[in-house]
């Protein structure tokens, strides 16, 4: 069936479909809006991040095994890979972001009598710089995704009130001019046929 056709049941569903489209483009410039705060709120919150990962790694180099580089290899080889990190997501305006669970700080792979306090210290220095970059790239991913979503919510908002709502209002406008038209040659043939009879 033609949606163009000037009928009154085509007008209607034109308004309707106006009006769907006019809440639509509400909601999703809505959506727009609190993405862009999130977004904002993060890229705040990356600069302390940066800040404090820059700040470990400093800390982390300064720190001094006093050990040997044979025997720091040694001590080096015994640290197993990283475990135990947990990714959940939150959902934000239906976006997905990561949220990482670090597990605590691991007690040190290797023996006291093959170690000192000056190791303990450099291995918690570069276990926090981990944590820290851990928290960083978890941030960054949640901005790469809500501006991903924003861009989308942007042009569907942008689709709408350029296209569909243009469409929708083009399409009322035609059907209501030829009900009009319709009506006035109605009203001109009754207005005959009623002179014919007199």
């Amino acid at each position: 069936m033609d949606n163009n056709l000037p009928t009154k049941r085509n007008l209607q569903e034109a308004k309707r479909n106006l009006l769907l489209a006019k809440q639509g483009h509400q909601l999703l410039d809505q959506k727009r809006q609190m993405l862009l705060h999130e977004i904002t709120r993060l890229e705040k919150h990356t600069v302390a991040l940066q800040q404090n990962l820059q700040n470990a790694i400093k800390n982390a180099r300064a720190t001094e095994t006093g050990l040997s580089p044979e025997k720091f290899d040694k001590i080096c080889k015994k640290i197993p890979p990283a475990e135990g990190l947990e990714i959940t997501t939150r959902s934000i305006m239906g976006v997905q972001l990561p949220m990482a669970k670090m597990p605590a700080i691991p007690a040190p792979p290797y023996n006291l009598a093959e170690s000192n306090a000056q190791l303990d210290e450099a291995y918690k220095a570069w276990q926090h710089v981990k944590q820290s970059l851990i928290s960083l790239a978890e941030n960054q991913t949640a901005i790469h995704r809500l501006s991903t979503e924003s861009t989308r919510t942007s042009k569907r908002t942008s689709a709408l009130k350029n296209i569909v709502i243009p469409r929708h209002e083009a399409q009322i406008k035609y059907i209501s001019e030829q009900l009009e038209e319709r009506e006035r040659d109605e009203m001109v043939r009754a207005k005959a046929a009623a002179a014919k009879l007199t």
